[in-house]
């Protein structure tokens, strides 16, 4: 039995293969059991089953955060899903802001933690991780510290498939937004799930860097989740010019 401190409670315990990407989102795939991940250097974009274990927590913490972040989380990615599927991109969803707050910054917490290559994208600062561990405690208000913003992946270049988009799954990456009224400073964490792409701003936005864009308050109760072009995130356009560029590019 191998004992290690628990990167959570810091208690020397045995540890369990903690996945920072919930592992309930893998088993819903219809591709065999494989999702579609970012890489580095000229593939862009590969085809996997890894979900990107490691011993991170103990078995109670491991229990807390899957109670306390990953069954909402989860659940609500799929109800999202299938009602912008059956009733429309119109539709409105409810949301309990702070526990997806919660959800999505315990999933960048992890991947910081975390020596699986696949979040080799994941470079922290001491004080932005701190942020992440903050907004993971139960209680604390998140929306005091970052932003979030929620959109459904679409591709108007018809080079992705609806099922395609249905099934993506990328591991959390780093995007510095890029607006004359944004600060440098700042820097959003993206993870998308089920082609939900979800992006975290540490330090939060002010409303002028928000702009029309709808961003997620501490008091929002119902959302509708804009479309947002997959040309226009670097890390996805990449991969968007791979495909474009394949014998079966209507495919993923």
């Amino acid at each position: 039995m191998r004992i290690e401190a628990c990167r959570w409670c810091f208690k020397h315990r045995e540890l369990c293969k903690s996945h920072a990407i919930p592992n309930a989102f893998f088993k819903s795939l219809k591709t065999a059991g494989q999702y579609w991940r970012l890489t580095e250097g000229q593939s862009g974009i590969t085809k996997g089953q890894d979900g990107g274990s490691d011993r991170l927590l103990c078995k109670q913490c491991e229990h807390l955060f899957n109670a306390q972040y990953d069954q909402y989380g989860v659940e609500w990615v799929r109800s999202a899903r299938n009602r912008l599927e059956h009733i429309g991109s119109n539709s409105t969803i409810q949301i309990d802001a702070r526990r997806l707050l919660g959800f999505i910054a315990s999933i960048l917490w992890r991947a910081t933690q975390s020596k699986h290559p696949i979040y080799r994208h994941m470079p922290t600062t001491f004080s932005e991780r701190d942020i992440l561990t903050r907004i993971c405690c139960e209680g604390t208000n998140g929306f005091a510290s970052a932003s979030l913003s929620v959109a459904r992946l679409s591709d108007s270049h018809g080079v992705l498939s609806r099922s395609a988009i249905r099934d993506f799954i990328a591991p959390p990456t780093i995007w510095e937004p890029r607006n004359a009224w944004i600060s440098t400073k700042k820097k959003s964490f993206v993870f998308i799930a089920h082609g939900i792409m979800f992006s975290l701003t540490i330090p939060r936005m002010t409303r002028r860097e928000m702009g029309r864009w709808p961003y997620i308050g501490s008091q929002t109760r119902n959302i509708k989740i804009p479309a947002f072009e997959v040309s226009n995130f670097p890390p996805l356009r990449k991969a968007v010019k791979q495909l474009a560029g394949g014998a079966h590019c209507h495919k993923f």
